[in-house]
């Protein structure tokens, strides 16, 4: 089974989708790529990928745009 979009949000130039994995793990995807940490995919609860969400947004609306 592939990975589900569970919850989606554009902000700025970013597209944001919440995914959810057959194991029951959590990813973010931003402009459909996963978001990676240390050449890993992030990955955790509901919760734990929902607050890096928030702080990557943070993040890059502070970033200019090419």
């Amino acid at each position: 089974m592939t990975p589900v979009a569970i919850y989606t949000e554009s902000y700025g130039a970013y597209a944001y989708s919440v995914c959810k994995e057959e194991d029951g793990s959590y990813f973010l995807l931003i402009n459909e790529e996963p978001y990676c940490e240390k050449g890993e995919v992030f990955r955790g609860t509901f919760s734990d990928v929902s607050a890096k969400l928030e702080e990557v947004k943070l993040a890059q609306a502070g970033t200019p745009e090419d």
